[in-house]
């Protein structure tokens, strides 16, 4: 007899957002804070958190090593199924996806280079004045 395989529990949005806010740099508690908008989360709830997170992350070793394997198999220009060969941009984004996961590039826009200097407006005055006697009415 053929055993179905088991079907995963898909995960609550809120839970997937503070999973991206883990990845992120949060703490556990500080994500499920933020997500939930408040600020008092039991232990239990961080438990359970934590859980599926090792679970479901693609940052543990497990999954590093399913995506090191794939990646060697999409690199090696083997068929998949038999049939099929990989595209340069296949490989290119199966290559990237894993060095992404595992050493996540910071990007800071920096332009060390503006030199500001404050201007002193308390000078100037903004007043227009104007001469009625030259105001001339034309009739049409």
């Amino acid at each position: 007899m053929i055993e179905q395989p088991v079907k995963e529990p898909k995960l609550a949005p809120k839970t997937i957002q503070a999973m991206q806010y883990v990845d992120a740099g949060l703490t556990p508690r500080q994500a499920l804070q933020a997500v939930n908008l408040k600020s008092n989360i039991s232990n239990q709830a961080i438990s359970k958190f934590n859980a599926k997170y090792k679970k479901y992350s693609l940052t543990t070793p497990k999954m590093q090593k399913l995506a090191s394997k794939a990646l060697q198999d999409c690199l090696s220009d083997k068929p998949i199924n038999g049939e099929i060969l990989p595209s340069y941009t296949n490989k290119i984004a199966a290559a990237s996806m894993v060095y992404d996961r595992i050493e996540p590039v910071i990007r800071q826009n920096l332009n060390i280079n503006v030199d500001v200097h404050p201007v002193d407006l308390s000078r100037w005055s903004n007043r227009i004045s104007v001469d009625n006697s030259q105001i001339i009415a034309v009739d049409k």
